[in-house]
């Protein structure tokens, strides 16, 4: 029981457990400032799979757009802040 309970404080403070490996991967790649297409390609998917994927990601993540998933991928050490700046010039 504390096991569960334990495991269910930890996804609480962190939304970043709650994504799936697909949806990191997606994540991680548009947060380097790959396409949709790109990611599509990269990954062996459709494009509207790696739509879905990055929605999804956002969605748990409270995230709004490009500029803040960049800022989340900072911040989680996804990518530097100098491939952010790269990114976002």
């Amino acid at each position: 029981v504390m096991d569960v309970f334990c495991a269910s404080a930890q996804i609480d403070d962190d939304p970043h457990e709650l994504l799936t490996h697909r949806e990191r991967e997606v994540l991680q790649l548009a947060a380097e400032g790959h396409s949709g297409p790109e990611i599509a390609e990269r990954l062996g998917i459709k494009l509207r799979t790696v739509e879905m994927h990055r929605g999804n990601a956002m969605k748990k993540l409270h995230l709004r757009g490009r500029v803040e998933l960049i800022h989340y991928a900072v911040r989680r050490g996804m990518i530097s802040s100098v491939e952010a700046g790269q990114r976002t010039t």
